[in-house]
């Protein structure tokens, strides 16, 4: 994962560019939120993230597929605005969200309004988790993150 630093970026730089590059790196985790202040922080701007990646965006390799940012708050501006300050839409091999709903019916309507905005390459799902107000027991969560990880095969997801 991709931290939020210079630093962070010239050693992803130096990764993909190196002897052993990773097949895949995620990019920027929930930018849009520092947890724990209240009110809220944003930890990037969407202008601060898209200067922050350009340096990787020049120097990305031959091997390595990157996968988009991910914010905390997927009804928000801050993709869309990430992507119009980098023009880097391009960029990436696949979108990124993670789902945190009480009902796999939540889960699968989350998803599908993601890929209905977001639908021209893979998305993937790198958190799933009953929502923090949910109360399913252990053997009723599992089924439905089963459901939802079908449903995102369906939609491309492992390619």
């Amino acid at each position: 994962m991709l931290g939020n630093n210079n630093t962070s970026i010239q050693h992803a730089i130096d990764v993909v560019n190196g002897p052993n590059p990773p097949d895949f790196m995620l990019t920027f985790n929930k930018p849009d939120n520092l947890y724990g202040s209240n009110p809220r922080k944003v930890i990037l701007q969407p202008e601060e993230a898209a200067n922050l990646i350009k340096p990787l965006l020049h120097k990305r390799g031959n091997h390595t597929k990157f996968i988009a940012p991910v914010p905390a708050f997927g009804k928000l501006t801050w993709l869309p605005e990430f992507y119009g300050n980098c023009s880097c839409q391009d960029f990436f091999s696949a979108y990124n969200i993670h789902i945190y709903n009480k009902t796999v019916e939540e889960a699968k309507d989350r998803i599908n309004a993601f890929h209905q905005k977001w639908n021209d390459k893979p998305l993937w799902i790198t958190e799933i988790a009953p929502g923090p107000h949910g109360s399913m027991s252990e053997s009723h969560s599992l089924r439905p993150h089963h459901q939802v990880h079908a449903k995102n095969l369906r939609l491309g997801a492992e390619n």
